[in-house]
């Protein structure tokens, strides 16, 4: 019985193995295209998934022609032991299919952690790719372009923030993001020692932020600052107040929430 395998509404990328490496491999055109063969079959919609499958086995299918030659957009070549993909029609440059992503793609290894982002890439939701030393997950499957770099298309790319840690005495830096109390706190200061929620070192990140009393001059409360205090939501009318709502500088608008 040989092995088949047929596609539905896209596109399906084939190799058929033979003593471990490749001997077939091609593009099944979508809704009714189908390769019936007794070799094993490695098979992916997705580019990058296909190359993966048969990483290693490129052997001596198909090499890349020499440098000047036309080669096709789809058309599937070994290289460096594994398999390559055009993805425009040209004629072949003396640069390497890995250094032209625009023109070949070439299997990135995504189980290894975050890749740096580059143009030209076929990304799948969930993806993760590294730019500037900044971590982003895709949104939306889409070719990356130069033009897209994840932070110029929020809709297309987001921040991956570290999870949050758990306060646990010790020394914390300006700007250091920690869980406390079913709260999240920033550090306001480089050394710092002191437990959120105890004093203005540390300040609430939630919108309207808990009052905290400053420590000297750090944590000082400014004009138009809002906070909860007492059950109460409180506005400062004072600048660098170090006061407690109630005391002075702070008008009370009424039970929050």
């Amino acid at each position: 019985m040989p092995n088949l395998i047929t596609t539905t509404d896209q596109p399906l990328y084939f190799g058929t193995t033979q003593n471990g490496v490749i001997v077939i491999a091609g593009l099944v055109d979508a809704n009714g295209g189908a390769v019936a063969t007794t070799l094993p079959i490695f098979s992916a919609t997705d580019e990058n998934t296909f190359l993966g499958l048969v990483a290693g086995s490129g052997g001596n299918y198909n090499p890349l022609p020499a440098v000047g030659e036309w080669v096709e957009a789809g058309a599937i070549f070994s290289y460096l032991d594994g398999l390559i993909i055009c993805r425009q029609s040209h004629a072949l440059t003396a640069f390497p299919p890995e250094d032209t992503p625009a023109l070949f793609i070439v299997y990135r290894d995504t189980q290894i952690g975050a890749l740096e982002w580059v143009a030209w890439e076929q990304v799948e939701v969930g993806t993760h790719r590294l730019y500037l030393t900044v971590e982003y997950t895709c949104l939306q499957a889409h070719v990356t372009q130069p033009e897209w770099t994840p932070p110029a298309v929020p809709n297309l790319w987001a921040l991956v923030t570290p999870p949050l840690s758990e306060w646990v005495p010790g020394t914390y830096a300006l700007d250091d993001l920690v869980a406390h109390i079913g709260r999240t706190w920033k550090s306001l200061m480089n050394g710092n020692t002191w437990e959120p929620g105890v004093t203005g070192t540390w300040r609430d990140q939630t919108i309207p932020p808990l009052w905290v009393a400053p420590a000297g001059s750090v944590g000082l409360w400014q004009v138009g600052d809002q906070v909860e205090y007492n059950g109460h939501l409180w506005q400062n009318t004072s600048p660098n107040n170090a006061f407690a709502p109630g005391v002075f500088g702070w008008t009370d608008l009424g039970i929050y929430p």
